[in-house]
């Protein structure tokens, strides 16, 4: 998940993207990650809402939605790369489909 790549601390040297030291955001994240369901991804957004943890200044998130097929996606730091990305094997591209 993007918010992995922002709140692991294993991809810092000083806690995470907001220099964040913070054991309970990191289970939270963990627990997101393990099973994104809709209590677990709430409740990780829910702690950086209720503790003002993630700042816009220093950080910005991106939602990307996809089609059917699309089975696991790369995000990098410049966005979604989809010669990366993991596709089902009867995966058609809706891009350029004719209505």
């Amino acid at each position: 998940t993007g918010w992995d790549t922002l709140y692991n601390p294993v991809g810092y040297s000083n806690g995470s993207v907001c220099f964040t030291h913070d054991d309970k955001l990191v289970e939270l994240l963990e627990a997101a990650v393990k099973d994104a369901s809709d209590e677990n991804v709430r409740a990780f957004n829910a702690y950086l809402t209720d503790n003002a943890i993630q700042k816009g200044l220093y950080t910005m998130m991106t939602l990307v939605v996809a089609q059917d097929g699309v089975l696991d996606m790369y995000i990098s730091n410049q966005g979604v790369a989809p010669q990366a990305c993991t596709y089902s094997k009867d995966f058609v591209s809706a891009a350029g489909a004719k209505n």
